[in-house]
């Protein structure tokens, strides 16, 4: 029997924001968690990762999340062990992306992550996703276009 091949993820804050507040898609969101925890994805982010969702909780428009929860989520995010420090070539590929592509560094790490890792970035940010050219529009998937 063949073992199936396990699909790599990289996950962004506006999907990992969606494991700790429920907005749209974080149905799908949990889904991705739950792959990962399974075995069935492979999940791994820069480690800027969980600056970004801090902040994002931190300001979210609709929840207000105490302190002490918003420490938690970063717990948990560490926790999980898909943090990654980003190489100087990927450093370096990504300054060369955020401008190519006129996007922002952070978007950028990210994306180059994913491309150095053979992965697919998972996002929910249709502007992000929109703005990219196509020829790295091929490493990004947005969340609900995943299940």
């Amino acid at each position: 029997m063949e073992r199936q091949k396990i699909r790599r993820y990289v996950v962004d804050a506006s999907v990992a924001v969606k494991w700790f507040v429920t907005e749209e898609d974080s149905t799908i969101a949990f889904k991705v968690k739950e792959s990962f925890v399974k075995g069935t994805f492979d999940l791994l982010s820069p480690s800027l990762l969980k600056y970004e969702v801090a902040n994002a909780l931190r300001f979210h428009p609709i929840v207000r999340l105490p302190t002490k929860m918003i420490a938690a989520s970063i717990a948990a995010i560490e926790q999980m062990q898909l943090l990654h420090e980003p190489t100087v070539s990927e450093w370096t590929k990504a300054a060369e992306l955020s401008v190519v592509e006129d996007i922002s560094i952070y978007d950028s790490v990210y994306i180059s992550v994913a491309t150095t890792h053979r992965a697919t970035l998972l996002t929910s940010d249709l502007h992000l996703h929109e703005r990219l050219s196509e020829e790295t529009r091929k490493h990004v998937m947005m969340l609900d276009k995943l299940m």
